[in-house]
């Protein structure tokens, strides 16, 4: 018993360096699981993205709802991410996920602008068709049919203004 205390050495391992071994190792599964979710959120999204341009590409021809597909691309995106448990992938799916919904509001703005554009030339084909009755019996109402155009014309904000100028210029 000689009042010595006991030291590492006595139990044959050198303890200060064991803190060290571990904290290593549990380093190394932490970085291998960042990496592995990381390449997961890449992936995956990549995946996603490509699978809603196509369907997006589809919906411009169909007229399919973007709104709706929208909704199922995010909910897949939410989900890649649903067991991740690391800071970094986490972050890296959020960033995958903000550009995917960048690229998809593109591409649906832009069917949407077409799709308005489409509509106002039929619409205003149908009114002009009205108004040209009107006119015949009536000369007078050129002013207002001029004003009548330009109301229409309000109603479709999903039109770029060129092609405001330009279909209210077809059309009167």
């Amino acid at each position: 018993f000689g009042g010595r205390r006991a030291e590492g050495s006595d139990f044959g391992a050198d303890l200060g360096n064991v803190g060290a071994q571990v904290r290593k190792a549990a380093e190394g599964y932490l970085d291998f699981n960042e990496e592995s979710e990381a390449r997961k959120a890449l992936i995956e999204s990549s995946q996603i993205r490509a699978e809603y341009a196509r369907r997006l590409d589809e919906a411009q021809l169909s007229g399919a709802d973007l709104g709706r597909l929208k909704e199922e691309m995010s909910s897949k995106l939410a989900k890649v991410g649903e067991n991740f448990q690391t800071k970094r992938g986490a972050e890296t799916l959020a960033l995958y996920t903000s550009n995917n919904e960048l690229m998809f509001d593109e591409q649906a703005n832009r069917i949407a602008t077409q799709r308005a554009w489409s509509n106002a030339r039929l619409d205003g084909d149908k009114l002009v068709k009205s108004i040209g009755d009107t006119l015949r019996s009536n000369l007078g109402f050129l002013p207002q049919a001029e004003k009548d155009i330009d109301s229409f014309l309000s109603t479709f904000p999903g039109i770029r203004p060129d092609q405001r100028t330009e279909l209210a210029q077809h059309l009167k």
